[in-house]
């Protein structure tokens, strides 16, 4: 057997087990990971749960502000004692929400839509959608 193939034999081994090695410690990784995973999944359903059990401590004003925000009757008669602010309000709002997103757009269509009625939400949501667009478009060449 001349050097060569003796160098050859050993490194075949030394590949061989490090495969095996490779192998085990790649087995060992994803077990870890998968228990990871299992862990993060239990302790996500168990602060569902917990948050679920808790949800009148927890949202308490959200659920107020929800009821008060669906009362049609009190929204017409605020938006009538603001008078002609209402919709400019309206607008000011829906172009705020493209350039700095408080909440989300097709949350204030409807909500034009709700209060103004179709056709004028319509109208109210496009314009504020318009003049949002051309203030980022703006914004974005300033910077």
């Amino acid at each position: 057997m001349t050097e060569f193939s003796k160098d050859l034999g050993k490194n075949a081994i030394a590949a061989r087990m490090t495969l095996d090695t490779k192998g085990t410690i790649s087995l060992r990784r994803k077990r870890l990971i998968w228990g990871v995973l299992a862990l993060l999944l239990l302790l996500g359903i168990w602060l569902f749960a917990w948050g679920f059990r808790c949800r009148y401590v927890l949202w308490g004003g959200v659920c107020y502000y929800s009821e008060l925000f669906t009362d049609r009757e009190w929204i017409q008669a605020t938006l009538k004692s603001t008078g002609v602010w209402a919709p400019v309000l309206f607008v000011l709002s829906q172009s705020l929400q493209v350039v700095f997103a408080p909440f989300p757009g097709e949350a204030t269509g409807f909500i034009g839509g709700y209060l103004f009625g179709g056709p004028l939400g319509f109208v109210y949501s496009t314009l504020g959608l318009t003049l949002g667009s051309v203030g980022a478009f703006f914004i974005a060449r300033w910077l």
